[in-house]
């Protein structure tokens, strides 16, 4: 008789052992039939060690809602240029980031740079053309935010949406029909403006602080 219930709790141990075998296969098979979004960003390489100009080219709807909240506008871009987009270009000369042959905010800046090499990609949320007006992205109501290295080469270019949630966006690869959802609102900053990026006093020029080039 004991011999018999020894067998029993082995046969239960056996069964139980297979039992949790079973559902670890299935979901390990499950976790690798998972589809890998696909990646196609370069944010580990927006660092400040690699970026030495920025540009972000925004269109008409940013531009007007910069004006409504009374931030400084390059006019003479805005006037000519026929799209009316407002170009704003941040460059680090020897170590000093600038804006406009004046001193930029390094802090603004070097936020921008490392909320940029932390974000994730979460999802797909579109492969067709004609949904990018819907999530801002295409080239009439997109953002285009360009990272340059220290050769003038791009490190990465895309163009950036509305708001997904407080911590998320929507983006666009230049040249590319899928619209991302990523973490971390690049949109926040992307609107910022002029006035965001300048340091201040304003007044300071590059020669004034001694960052000329020679």
């Amino acid at each position: 008789m004991k011999d018999k219930s020894i067998a029993n709790l082995l046969l239960a141990i056996i069964i139980s052992l297979g039992i949790i075998f079973s559902i670890v296969v299935i979901v390990q098979n499950k976790k690798d039939n998972t589809p890998k979004i696909d990646n196609p960003f370069e944010f580990e390489n927006i660092t400040k060690e690699n970026v030495t100009k920025i540009e972000i080219i925004t269109p008409e709807w940013v531009t007007q809602e910069q004006q409504a909240a009374g931030q400084t506008i390059n006019e003479e871009l805005d006037n000519n240029d026929s799209q009316n987009f407002n170009k704003i270009t941040l460059e680090n000369k020897d170590g000093v980031w600038t804006l406009d042959n004046q001193k930029a905010n390094n802090s603004n800046i070097s936020s921008f740079i490392e909320i940029s090499n932390q974000a994730t990609v979460q999802d797909i949320v579109s492969t067709n053309k004609d949904n990018h007006s819907k999530f801002w992205v295409d080239e009439d109501t997109g953002i285009l935010v360009k990272y340059f290295d220290k050769n003038g080469d791009i490190i990465d270019s895309f163009y950036v949406g509305k708001t997904a949630s407080t911590n998320s966006c929507y983006i666009r690869k230049d040249g590319d029909n899928r619209v991302y959802k990523v973490s971390k609102n690049l949109t926040y900053y992307a609107t910022l403006g002029y006035d965001y990026w300048i340091d201040i006093p304003e007044e300071n020029s590059i020669e004034d602080q001694s960052i000329s080039e020679e």
